[in-house]
């Protein structure tokens, strides 16, 4: 997924750092959850899909090796971070088309997201408080 279409225009835009391709990690997570809560069946999903959970089940593997490839060699305070602890915020330099970049660093908001989402929870729902 992509933050906006002119994240796909970075370089033409005139910075040569980012990557076209990029995957921003965090809206990743946003359709997990979506997916994961919506559970359309793959009779009434659209020629070529084979449903929302075989969707979902696919990008959560694609972030699964995004958490074991990505974010390695960074530090908190001084200290050097595991790798897979988390997501990173971005597969590569990605430009979201708002005059700022995502970075491949560990993002705690795409950790969060891809958490809710393999969760099968939606947070915009509230639990019943009986």
């Amino acid at each position: 997924m992509t933050f906006a279409s002119l994240s796909k225009l970075g370089t033409v835009l005139g910075d040569q750092s980012v990557d076209a391709d990029a995957v921003w990690l965090e809206g990743t997570g946003h359709l997990i959850a979506a997916l994961m809560s919506r559970r359309l069946l793959p009779s009434k999903d659209i020629p070529g899909f084979h449903g929302d959970l075989q969707l979902a089940n696919d990008l959560m593997e694609s972030c699964r090796i995004a958490q074991s490839t990505l974010g390695g060699g960074q530090t908190v305070n001084g200290k050097p971070l595991v790798k897979g602890q988390g997501l990173t915020a971005s597969t590569s330099i990605l430009n979201t088309g708002f005059n700022f970049n995502y970075f491949p660093v560990l993002h705690i908001a795409a950790t969060g997201w891809y958490v809710i989402g393999a969760q099968g929870a939606n947070p915009m729902i509230l639990p019943n408080r009986d």
